[in-house]
Parts: C-alpha cells; structure tokens; sequence
C-alpha cells in the first residue's frame, strides 16, 4: 500500500489481502486502512463479488461444459516429495540418460551387474576362441602332402645326346 494520507492500495494488493497473502504487517496496516475508508471496502466488496462469480461460473457452467480429463490428474505432491527425497539423498543431480535407466530398468537389471556379464562373456568367448585354435593345430591336415617328382638330369651334365632309337626298315 503507498504511504500517504490519500493513497489507497491497488488492485493487486486488494486481491492479494482476500486471498491471505500478505504478510501479517502488511495486513494489519490493510486492515485499518479499510476501517477508515468506504471508497477501498467498495472494491474489495466488488473484488470479492467477481470472485465469487468466477466460482459459481466455473462450478455451475463449465464443469458441465469440460469433459473428464482422459487419465486421472498426476499427483503434483507426491511427484515434488519424490524430487525432494531424490534431492536429499544426491540423486536429483544424475543425467538424463541414468535417469531414463533408472525408470526403464527392471530392479534387479543394474549397470553394474550388466558390466560383470560383459567381461563374463568376453572372457568364455576368449576360452572358446583358445580351446578351437588348439583342437584345430592338434588335428591332421585332411590334404596329404604330395612327394615331388624327382628332378631330371640337367642339360649341362650331359656330353652327348642318348642313342637314337632303331629306325624299321620299310619295303619300297
């Protein structure tokens, strides 16, 4: 309320005082300043009346007009309480990505359990990898190896061509 002997508080503050938000000096300054004037009771009796019928408006019209919300309305308290515990407790602060884990995950499917399955699988998948390289070195080959054929006498070697072969005689 502005100081003054002729100031009257504003709207706001009238709206502010009906609804109980001001705070307990400030009201009771209100408060005696109403006792005073006709003019500042007026518009809060006005206030108070347009109010009201915003109530009966929306209590007597429009709840008939709007249909049913589709799912029940989301429990605001009980949503902020479980921020505030999340808070307290230091979870509050996790990233996006852990959050979205933490609320798709069943419970017993936890990041370090998945890690431990990790190295388990790694580790026998190494052992199998080992045991099938050495069962395959123990194995014999299924081609035999093939002797070469024996190498013939160089060009060099040799003085003299070998013999012609006995031609036949043919009758002419």
């Amino acid at each position: 309320m502005p100081e003054g002997p002729l100031l009257h508080p504003d709207d706001g503050e009238l709206l502010r005082f009906a609804d109980g938000e001001l705070s307990p000096w400030r009201r009771r300054r209100l408060r005696k300043h109403l006792a005073a004037c006709w003019q500042c009771r007026t518009a809060l009796a006005e206030l108070e009346r347009t109010i009201a019928e915003c109530v009966r408006y929306r209590r007597e019209v429009l709840s008939r007009c709007v249909a049913e919300p589709p799912e029940p309305w989301v429990d605001m308290r009980r949503r902020i309480e479980q921020w505030e515990a999340d808070k307290r407790s230091g979870r509050a602060g996790l990233p996006a990505a852990r959050r979205l884990w933490s609320r798709l995950s069943p419970a017993w499917l936890s990041p370090q359990r998945l890690a431990v399955a990790a190295v388990l699988a790694a580790f026998v998948w190494a052992q199998a990898t080992l045991i099938l390289r050495e069962r395959d070195a123990a194995r014999p080959s299924p081609v035999q190896p093939v002797a070469a054929p024996p190498a013939l006498p160089s060009a060099a070697g040799k003085s003299e061509a070998p013999p012609a072969a006995p031609r036949a005689k043919t009758a002419s």
